[in-house]
């Protein structure tokens, strides 16, 4: 047993790229002033040979959001212990309503690894998806 084990502590790669990050939207736009919805659909990777705990943020611009009334404009999912090299599959539903006008709207992907629990951040990932609204 080494010392960083005896206080609950691991020790931690820091460089160097952690996930493998794939997204497609379905449809590829949504309609202006509709109440309509569109999947977007994540694949993440674990490309690193630890295991890492991992958690998936979402943000969206007033004008969108994650329910039919869209209300929520920000969505954490917790995925718990990505495995080395594992993969996960995430469909998320995003919903335009009828104030939504026509425009180009960013979404925030966070992708964020974690040590010990979810509150402490090692590193995170970002990437900003553009939705067409025509």
């Amino acid at each position: 047993m080494g010392v960083f084990e005896l206080f609950g502590k691991k020790q931690v790669q820091l460089g160097g790229q952690q996930y493998q990050l794939e997204y497609e939207l379905h449809p590829l736009k949504l309609p202006a002033h509709q109440a309509d919805y569109l999947e977007l659909e994540v694949n993440l990777r674990n490309v690193t040979e630890t295991e890492l705990l991992t958690s998936v943020v979402l943000v969206l611009p007033k004008q969108l959001g994650f329910e039919g009334s869209a209300l929520s404009h920000e969505r954490e999912i917790r995925l718990g212990l990505l495995k080395p090299h594992e993969l996960k599959h995430l469909k998320i539903c995003i919903y335009a309503t009828q104030r939504t006008p026509k425009a180009i709207y960013p979404l925030h992907l966070y992708v964020i690894s974690h040590y010990r629990d979810y509150g402490y951040v090692i590193n995170e990932l970002k990437k900003k998806i553009d939705i067409r609204v025509e």
